[in-house]
């Protein structure tokens, strides 16, 4: 994706959330996507002040959801607190969706970007959480990887090492951050296919539309019933 400055023209979080037509070439050998998601009256579950909810486009498992944040930035570590704890409500409300949708807990991570660089394995450099309705360590498999490792980190932890990170959030509430200067690309969804053994290691080979169509329905549907 050609996804790496701020302009809402590129980023295409940005393209969507203001309401713009999405530009095939933003997904360069997927060009078709685009029609498919021009069409739709909303990709968001739902949406607050700060955030919006959306199925990821190459979802790892059904139920497969970012939060993305409606202003440009790089990570959540560039919101206030204010913002952070808006953060923390909207991943209860996707917490309590996953339990009444799937009977599951919910699994959340973060590639934090501290620059418009590839390093941090964010494929779009605009500040985004995945969350998947599942029951999986995925510290004991990262912990295999010699990256400095912080547990139930602070955020004045991580804005003074001014670093890339990725953030863990295990089913039990659990954060564990990582901070090094060099990530691999998407290593955290690498991790969670192999884990599940479900989804494409690789989010351009896993790009499934009837199944981000299908969370897209039942995900807003009981969100309007129940919340």
């Amino acid at each position: 994706m050609t996804t790496n400055n701020d302009s809402i023209d590129t980023c295409l979080f940005c393209v969507q959330l203001h309401k713009k037509d999405i530009d095939a070439n933003l997904f360069l050998s997927h060009a078709s996507i685009s029609s498919v998601l021009n069409t739709l009256e909303s990709r968001w579950i739902f949406q607050t002040e700060n955030f919006s909810v959306t199925p990821d486009l190459s979802p790892i498992v059904e139920g497969h959801l970012l939060i993305v944040t409606n202003k440009h930035v790089l990570s959540t570590e560039a919101l206030n607190s204010k913002k952070k704890t808006e953060l923390e409500e909207t991943k209860q409300l996707i917490r309590e969706l996953f339990k009444l949708r799937y009977d599951s807990p919910a699994t959340f991570f973060e590639h934090g970007s501290s620059s418009y660089h590839e390093e941090a394995g964010a494929c779009i450099r605009h500040a985004h959480i995945h969350a998947i309705p599942q029951m999986v360590d995925l510290k004991k498999e990262f912990d295999t990887f010699e990256f400095a490792k912080i547990c139930n980190p602070r955020s004045e932890e991580i804005r003074l090492r001014s670093v890339d990170y990725v953030l863990l959030e295990d089913y039990q509430g659990v954060k564990t951050l990582y901070c090094n200067h060099i990530f691999p690309s998407q290593i955290l969804r690498k991790c969670m296919t192999i884990l599940l053994r479900a989804g494409a290691v690789r989010w351009q080979d896993g790009i499934n539309i009837q199944l981000m169509l299908k969370t897209l329905n039942d995900l807003s549907v009981l969100y309007k019933t129940k919340f």
